[in-house]
């Protein structure tokens, strides 16, 4: 994995924050970034507006992810000019989603024409085979599972053909942002349950799980932000 020089990812933490605190009226506390030839990766971490903390007080969450998402659709394509002009390199596809309790949101955008290093890690194999008993506990059991870290703290993990027949119906029906919704929530609720058979998997501790999808191609991005107080090491 060819990564980014220091200096073009401190340029587009502060771009991140800059544009972030311009459209939300409060910008993240901090704003982690990792680029290479294959990704960008954007953690942020204390993000929550007073705005958002009053609606979520009136239990307003739903309306929260309904403006992010409108907000979102705007910056998307200016996160992707910017970093074209920045790398030259160009983004295709991506991802995102918060953490609205935890105050965190996670955006990760694939680079057109470039697989993700998918190198093998400590427990790699027991990893995917968790992730496909968590999926089949939901949905059903995915048809192809890969898991990666983008960096030391962070586990990029693909599902492929999850979806089941009534899903696609919903979807087809115009109800995919309820679906997209409740299956975050879903998701979400069970993967931190189960945070625990992570911790013992990669010997990491579990501090965030986000989860989004691309339903028309029936695949998903699971990531998991690990503790890094540990290392891992690639085999």
């Amino acid at each position: 994995m060819k990564d980014m020089s220091k200096n073009i990812q401190t340029e587009f933490s502060s771009y991140i924050g800059k544009l972030f605190r311009n459209q939300f009226g409060k910008g993240p506390e901090s704003v982690f970034i990792t680029i290479s030839d294959s990704f960008l990766s954007i953690y942020l971490r204390n993000f929550l507006s007073p705005l958002e903390k009053a609606l979520l007080v009136q239990r307003q969450d739903q309306t929260v992810y309904q403006t992010r998402d409108i907000i979102m659709k705007i910056l998307i394509p200016e996160i992707k000019l910017h970093f074209h002009s920045v790398t030259g390199l160009e983004i295709n596809e991506v991802y995102y989603d918060w953490d609205l309790f935890n105050r965190t949101g996670f955006m990760v955008g694939l680079i057109s024409d470039h697989e993700i290093d998918a190198r093998t890690y400590p427990g790699h194999e027991k990893v995917n085979q968790l992730i496909g008993n968590l999926s089949e506990k939901i949905q059903k059991r995915p048809m192809n599972i890969t898991s990666a870290f983008l960096n030391p703290k962070t586990l990029l993990i693909t599902r492929q053909g999850v979806l089941t027949m009534v899903e696609k119906e919903l979807i087809s029906s115009g109800y995919m942002e309820t679906l997209r919704y409740t299956k975050k929530n879903l998701e979400r609720t069970i993967f931190y349950n189960n945070a625990f058979n992570f911790d013992e998997l990669l010997d990491q501790r579990v501090a965030d799980v986000f989860v989004d999808w691309n339903f028309r191609n029936d695949e998903s991005h699971i990531v998991l932000i690990l503790s890094p107080n540990r290392k891992i090491k690639t085999e």
